[in-house]
């Protein structure tokens, strides 16, 4: 992905459509107990703990996640 702005300006610009949450303790520890068949990467792993823990389809292409079928998935 090519970004022509500032980091700090594409920052604020996510940040004022999207809603940014915080890693939480109960978001790491799902994505911790996701079975050894999910993807090991750390960040898949609490980004998807947090969609569960917020009850929210994960906006995802890597099929390795949607078909491992521990989320529901939007893509």
């Amino acid at each position: 992905m090519r970004v022509d702005l500032p980091l700090d300006s594409f920052l604020e610009t996510i940040e004022s459509r999207l809603l940014v949450l915080p890693l939480s303790k109960e978001a790491a520890k799902l994505g911790a107990a996701l079975p050894d068949s999910f993807p090991a990467d750390p960040c898949d792993r609490f980004i998807t703990g947090t969609a569960i823990a917020q009850d929210v389809p994960l906006v995802t292409i890597d099929s390795r996640i949607r078909e491992s079928r521990a989320v529901r998935t939007i893509w």
